[in-house]
């Protein structure tokens, strides 16, 4: 009986040892898992070169109203006042979905054709001066030769060229119309 009984406790035991093993092995497969699917979001965004060129036009304030408006908190502000290669990969995501944005499709022939494509809140991500919509910006006009009754002023125009000839990669300003 004595026998039987010490059979039945290493069997006991070693059972208990199984479990605990293979529950481990649950447990770091299960981790692996989890770390696998959270490791994208810690690869780094890749460079996109019109994003870029974009970013590092815009001034420190400029930067944090593109993204942020009046919104930011401190912690996105500080983020986001960084010239493009000093980019946290969360910031840096957020500038190239922005530049996407108000690239568009690309091929523009002209600044002043690009920036017809645009409407009022993407025209004040893209000169800097905000993320919403607003009328009354001074960025929320026409390009000069548009046709249209409100034109960019000289100020507004000048940041609506740097910015364009940067986003589009352009050493000159193209002809419009």
């Amino acid at each position: 009986m004595k026998m039987k009984h010490q059979k039945y406790e290493a069997a006991r035991l070693l059972s208990a040892r199984w479990s605990r093993a293979l529950l481990a092995a649950a447990v770091l497969v299960l981790a692996t898992f989890a770390a696998a699917q959270t490791a994208p979001a810690q690869t780094p965004p890749p460079d996109v070169p019109y994003a870029m060129r974009w970013w590092n036009v815009l001034t420190p304030d400029e930067m944090v109203a593109s993204l942020f408006g009046d919104g930011a908190t401190p912690a996105q502000a500080q983020a986001a006042k960084k010239p493009y290669a000093g980019l946290d990969p969360e910031t840096k995501r957020l500038v190239n979905a922005t530049a996407k944005s108000i690239y568009g499709a690309g091929g523009h022939a002209s600044v002043g054709a690009w920036w017809e494509t645009l409407g009022c809140q993407p025209m004040r991500v893209a000169a800097g001066d905000g993320n919403t919509v607003d009328p009354s910006s001074a960025y929320c006009t026409h390009y000069p030769g548009s046709g249209k009754a409100r034109i960019l002023s000289a100020e507004a125009k000048a940041q609506v060229d740097k910015v364009g000839k940067a986003l589009l990669g352009r050493s000159d300003l193209g002809v419009y119309p």
